[in-house]
């Protein structure tokens, strides 16, 4: 059975462990920002377009009419 593709969220935070390790396990928000900043990247390159984003439908706002129950 085939894994399921990733979110971007699963590659930042894959990327950022790895960058975790590699700098010797320093604490801070450095690991994320560089992770998040190359997924970014990477998505941004042509070809490398998905069906799935990582973005969630949002259904529209609420506006209190009651003719909707």
């Amino acid at each position: 059975m085939a894994e399921p593709e990733k979110t971007i969220e699963d590659r930042v935070r894959d990327r950022a462990s790895a960058l975790w390790e590699k700098n010797g396990r320093t604490a801070g928000r450095t690991n994320w920002q560089q992770a998040r900043s190359e997924v970014e990247a990477e998505e941004a390159e042509p070809g490398n377009e998905s069906p799935d984003d990582g973005t969630e439908k949002r259904q529209p706002p609420f506006t209190g009419s009651k003719a909707a129950r």
